[in-house]
């Protein structure tokens, strides 16, 4: 099994309640700036937010979708990944 590895500083500024020590909490400043600038984040919480909105705020609901969205992304991949395989053996055939 592969291991892929999170960064977690960003996120835990980001989201954590301001701190009483100096550093950390200018740290948390600059990166809640940073983070509002972002276009690709706002994107994605406008997205996540009509989608939520789409279920009615019903959180079993929305992971529902997800899961569904999740699995018929598995199975193009999955499909994708064959064809792919499948051109490489005809090459290799030739």
């Amino acid at each position: 099994m592969e291991k892929i590895y999170v960064e977690t500083t960003i996120p835990s500024y980001y989201t954590a309640k301001p701190n009483k020590e100096p550093i950390k909490h200018k740290r948390q400043i600059i990166t809640r700036k940073l983070m509002f600038k972002d276009d690709v984040v706002d994107e994605v919480r406008k997205a996540r937010q009509k989608i939520y909105k789409e279920c009615h705020n019903d959180l079993d609901a929305y992971f529902a979708m997800l899961n569904k969205v999740g699995a018929e992304f598995e199975k193009e991949s999955a499909e994708i990944l064959a064809q792919k395989q499948k051109r490489h053996r005809r090459k290799k055939a030739a």
